[in-house]
């Protein structure tokens, strides 16, 4: 399927036009599942709703920038203003990689020494700030007063991936990459630099969705790395998936086609540059004014929730996202849902140059070594549950592989329970690998 290209300012047309008819297909379906959504209520945790929970992540800016229900005048924090608000105490580091991003780690200052340093990666259109929205109950902030050293990730062409020493957001070159080159480039940098502050030998990993596709394709392709991870936490991730085949995914289906080819066409510029944190993000005032209706439609695409927090955290979350990708990763996430964790597809001529096949090819999953712990939401749409088996048989030295009831594939951030279901298993399992270690050495 070829799309025409449009002159001048009207090059970014296709793209739009495939969001719209997604949109489109979203509203005519969301009156349904909001009806469906009501019955479901019964039978969620209800918890104490504060609608004006977003105001915590606020902070006073003389520039005219805002975010959604954040007024002119305010933006939304960053990570280290985050983290005292929570009572920690967080750093900065920037990290230069192999070939010139510059992406920003932010860490929590450890409680003692020789902490085991954790990294945390966050999902696609994701941020480090997704990860601290609730405070206590958040996983870095668990693990932090738990006595590990705690470090937040994030790739090039994030809102904390913006710079190169070379380039700019305005060169077509910066945008060149994928969720490839997050794996073979920019986790290694961040996994160095976490060894060489903290004196460390190696680091564990817990990674959120596509998350899980970087730390993949880093080990497939950088064996070496093996040696450098203590163990891995893959929560809802996002690799080897089976598509669900629920209604709106039938539908998505139709668009797929038309939006993969908008996003081939279109290059990344300040004008096609969509996945950017944007100062006004809509969403995020739909998502305070009509909360409902707002968790109805996130429902049609992560799966139905745990609870009702999200009433609360959905105006924060939509402030924060999406934070920053290029079209080239949006298509190479998107081709995974053929089944097939393969590397970016340039097509049968680009593939021959670049691979010397036709087709990409698959990422070598028998490298893959590291203690891996899998997590999987039971009601989760993005990555369903029937993948867990599909990606357990993919990987050498699965340690756990569970089932979350009643999560979807955003729960793993902001259900009440993350603590008993989540985090000491994580706790658990990060130790047991720190002691065989010991025992080893």
């Amino acid at each position: 399927m070829r799309l025409q290209v449009l002159p001048g300012g009207f090059k970014i047309f296709p793209i739009v036009l495939s969001v719209a008819m997604f949109t489109l297909i979203q509203l005519f379906l969301l009156p349904v599942q909001a009806r469906i959504f009501e019955t479901e209520n019964e039978v969620l945790r209800p918890l104490p709703l504060d609608p004006d929970y977003w105001r915590n992540f606020m902070e006073p800016d003389s520039t005219a920038y805002y975010s959604g229900v954040f007024p002119q005048g305010y933006h939304v924090k960053e990570p280290l203003q985050i983290l005292k608000m929570w009572g920690q105490h967080g750093q900065g580091h920037n990290v230069t990689t192999e070939d010139g991003y510059i992406i920003s780690l932010f860490r929590i200052k450890p409680k003692k020494l020789n902490a085991i340093p954790v990294l945390i990666l966050h999902g696609f259109l994701g941020c480090p700030e997704t990860h601290l929205m609730r405070g206590k109950q958040d996983l870095p902030i668990v693990l932090a007063d738990a006595g590990f050293d705690v470090w937040l990730g994030s790739y090039r062409g994030s809102h904390h991936g913006r710079a190169h020493v070379n380039l700019t957001t305005q060169d077509e070159k910066f945008w060149n990459f994928s969720f490839h080159e997050h794996g073979y480039y920019d986790l290694p940098a961040m996994i160095d630099h976490i060894l060489l502050v903290s004196g460390a030998d190696r680091v564990s990993i817990v990674a959120h969705s596509m998350g899980n596709a970087v730390t993949l394709s880093c080990l497939a392709t950088r064996p070496e790395y093996n040696d450098k991870i203590r163990s891995y936490s893959a929560l809802a991730p996002y690799s080897v998936v089976r598509v669900n085949e629920h209604l709106l995914h039938q539908a998505r289906k139709m668009v797929l086609p038309f939006f993969v080819e908008a996003v081939k066409i279109n290059k990344n510029s300040f004008f096609t540059d969509v996945w950017r944190r944007r100062s006004f993000n809509p969403f995020a005032t739909f998502c305070w004014s009509f909360p409902r209706t707002c968790l109805a439609g996130l429902a049609n695409e992560w799966g139905t929730p745990y609870e009702l927090s999200y009433y609360k955290l959905m105006p924060v979350l939509m402030a924060y996202v999406p934070s920053g990708s290029s079209n080239k990763n949006v298509e190479h996430m998107l081709s995974l849902e053929s089944g097939q964790f393969r590397q970016f597809d340039y097509g049968p001529e680009g593939n021959r140059a670049k691979y010397g096949t036709s087709y990409p090819p698959s990422y070598n999953l028998t490298n893959v070594r590291v203690p891996t712990s899998l997590y999987y939401g039971a009601t989760d749409r993005v990555v369903p549950a029937q993948s867990l088996q599909d990606q357990a048989r993919a990987l050498s030295n699965v340690v756990r592989a569970r089932v979350i009831i009643g999560y979807n594939h955003l729960d793993f951030l902001v259900a009440s329970n993350t603590r008993e279901v989540m985090d000491n298993p994580i706790i658990e399992e990060t130790m047991r690998a720190e002691n065989v270690a010991t025992m080893t050495s």
